[in-house]
């Protein structure tokens, strides 16, 4: 009996890990974006908008202005390149 609640209990430590995976991330919104650019490193901001998982559909212009507002070009060139790879997965 002891052995059957040991595998219940296994089981359900798997199966609440394996659900924790695939959780609804929040999105990152842009302004945080540019508040986390001004108050850390370009590398901390990449981490962040990655553990988001958020894509953003910026326009060229957009750029300019994130740029303007101190978002740095690692973080900008991230931002598009995860466009890319998201769009790149989407469409294979």
């Amino acid at each position: 009996m002891k052995i059957h609640l040991f595998i219940v209990h296994l089981l359900l430590v798997c199966i609440t890990g394996c659900a924790s995976l695939y959780i609804n991330r929040e999105p990152l919104p842009i302004a945080e974006v540019v508040n986390l650019s001004k108050a850390q490193s370009d590398q901390d901001v990449i981490q962040r908008l990655s553990a988001s998982r958020t894509t953003y559909a910026l326009r060229g212009s957009d750029f300019g202005k994130l740029k303007a507002l101190g978002v740095h070009d690692p973080v900008l060139d991230f931002m598009q390149q995860s466009l890319v790879a998201e769009m790149d997965l989407l469409t294979r």
